[in-house]
């Protein structure tokens, strides 16, 4: 019972002040500023636009749709 008690205990650390390796660790890539239509066309748009008169800037859609992915959670129970 004690064994539980302590891991949950660790988890919640972990949890709330995140994994060692999430704040040692860089992520490779490049930066990339989005700017123009054109870059923004080569992403997803979901729940916004670009569209005139406001060019070469993403605005809110009028109404929402759902994303294309769903989360499904992984759980034991």
């Amino acid at each position: 019972m004690r064994r539980f008690a302590l891991l949950g205990l660790l988890i919640a650390a972990i949890a709330i002040i995140g994994a060692p390796a999430a704040w040692s660790v860089p992520v490779p890539g490049t930066n990339v500023l989005y700017t123009l239509d054109a870059q923004f066309d080569q992403g997803t748009l979901v729940n916004v636009n670009h569209d005139a008169p406001r060019n070469n800037q993403l605005q809110l859609n009028a109404t929402t749709s759902t994303f294309p992915f769903i989360w499904v959670a992984l759980s034991v129970r």
